[in-house]
């Protein structure tokens, strides 16, 4: 696989500029990663010889096989913890005339005579450009505050925020968090509270039991409560407390495209109005070489082999469902 590097390299053959695009001249491979955060974990290769997969609290990693015609995105968590959002591998199929603007916009940057990036922010998101076609070589680390480099590659940059944008549209393997109440019929006073993983692509998505705590002892979900209130400040979140996996239950489960892992739990609050939400967050899932971080292959030539089944890595968060205890 492929490694972004930190010293920006480019071959003397950039800055051509490109002719009309056909199929053959599409053969490209471009990766382009932000990463921000700690990090999370860093997972071995599916080969011996592989590097390893550093995974960040905040990442994205878009791959383009021009031979293939297809882009593939991991995605682990959303920047501003956005509620109610799917996170994991989002996949689409590029025509010839996406794939030719897109390599046009690269080759037609002048690599070697751009400035070094200078400036930037460290606490701002690390961008990784590695594109390879033929000859042709680009790697390019920079900052997400590197206003004045970004602005020289800017027809790159707004073709890839576009792609990465369009591309939350087309989920493959995602998982969607959410919590819920009711009363329960059965026990007066109390309620049934849940929080749920849905996944909402189009195929199969595998996880260790999100009851089962991680390496550290902490919980990989939560279900969160505070009571509704219309003080401007942020609310204060307590946890309900949730059942442990049943003794000898798998500890790594599937869940079906448009199927939900549920999680109920019986609540007793006083009578009043709440907001329920629920968090998952699990950064390095089952058997981490069981199946690859991006299985998109980086090597031009060869044939891609659909993983239908999909390792979900990151953290997501539910929207405030408004919740009232009778």
């Amino acid at each position: 696989m492929t490694s972004p590097t930190a010293d920006p390299q480019t071959s003397p053959a950039s800055g051509q500029s490109p002719g009309p695009s056909t199929d053959a001249d599409n053969d490209f491979r471009l990766d382009f990663r932000v990463r921000g955060g700690d990090l999370m974990a860093t997972l071995p290769g599916l080969e011996p010889d592989d590097d390893p997969v550093e995974i960040h609290e905040y990442m994205t990693w878009l791959r383009v096989r021009g031979d293939l015609g297809l882009a593939m995105m991991v995605l682990s968590r959303h920047n501003g913890d956005l509620e109610g959002r799917p996170v994991g591998l989002f996949y689409v199929k590029l025509s010839a005339a996406e794939l030719g603007d897109l390599r046009q916009r690269v080759e037609s940057i002048k690599w070697a005579e751009l400035p070094a990036p200078t400036g930037g922010d460290v606490t701002a998101s690390t961008l990784e450009l590695d594109y390879s076609h033929g000859s042709l070589l680009i790697r390019r680390q920079f900052n997400a505050r590197n206003r004045e480099f970004i602005a020289a590659i800017w027809p790159v940059m707004e073709a890839l925020n576009a792609k990465q944008s369009g591309m939350l549209a087309a989920p493959a393997n995602t998982l969607v968090v959410s919590a819920s109440g009711t009363d329960d019929p059965a026990k007066a006073g109390a309620s049934l509270v849940q929080v749920s993983l849905t996944n909402t692509g189009r195929g199969p998505v595998t996880i260790v039991d999100p009851r089962v705590p991680n390496a550290a002892g902490e919980a990989r979900i939560e279900l969160l409560f505070t009571a509704a209130s219309q003080d401007p400040r942020p609310p204060t979140w307590a946890a309900i407390p949730l059942p442990a996996l049943a003794e000898g239950a798998p500890e790594q489960v599937t869940i079906p495209a448009g199927g939900s892992l549920k999680i109920p739990t019986t609540w007793q609050a006083q009578p009043g109005d709440y907001y329920l939400r629920g968090e998952w967050k699990d950064y390095v899932g089952p058997n981490p070489a069981q199946l690859p971080v991006m299985p998109l292959g980086d090597v031009i030539g060869e044939p891609h082999t659909a993983h239908s089944l999909y390792i979900v890595r990151g953290a997501a968060f539910s929207k405030g469902t408004p919740f009232t205890v009778t």
